[in-house]
């Protein structure tokens, strides 16, 4: 039964004159060979285009012969050849001059820093308890001995200044 169908449609197909559908398709590897076909065509047909010999141009008479004008494009000043821009004159040397900061303010600034220190760490203890007692008065000598070697070197530094004066 199924037979009979297909062959009426096919008769009916060819009889009004177009083609049935799996007699027109190509295949796709029919297509790929197709393809590489044409373009080893458009190949050949540029390589021999390319190795035509070309003839030399056609001689241009002195009379018509122009010079040639180069303008200035944006960007080509980078190309020019500058001489190198002036430089500013070089500073003056400056000798070192005398510290702003003294031996006697650094002294000073250490003393009152060690000071503060040891008055948090007797802040917890009582007022007479011995221990802070006897810390406060070391600080105290540690400081004045500190002055006196601090005058001390200042008077050394003072009268070696006035013999290599001399």
């Amino acid at each position: 039964m199924p037979v009979r169908p297909f062959r009426f449609a096919l008769i009916f197909a060819v009889a009004l004159g177009q083609p049935c559908v799996a007699w027109g398709q190509t295949s796709p590897q029919e297509e790929i060979e197709r393809s590489l076909r044409v373009r080893g065509a458009a190949e050949r047909a540029l390589t021999i285009r390319l190795e035509v010999p070309r003839g030399s141009p056609a001689p241009v008479p002195a009379g018509e012969v122009r010079r040639a004008v180069t303008l200035p494009t944006p960007g080509t000043e980078i190309l020019e050849r500058r001489p190198p821009p002036e430089l500013p004159p070089a500073p003056a040397v400056v000798s070192p001059g005398a510290s702003a900061v003294t031996a006697a303010d650094l002294l000073q600034d250490s003393q009152r820093r060690r000071q503060s220190a040891l008055q948090a760490e007797n802040a917890r203890l009582p007022i007479d308890d011995p221990a802070r007692q006897q810390s406060t008065q070391i600080q105290g000598l540690t400081f004045e001995r500190e002055m006196r070697a601090q005058d001390l070197g200042s008077a050394i530094m003072r009268s070696s200044e006035r013999a290599v004066g001399r």
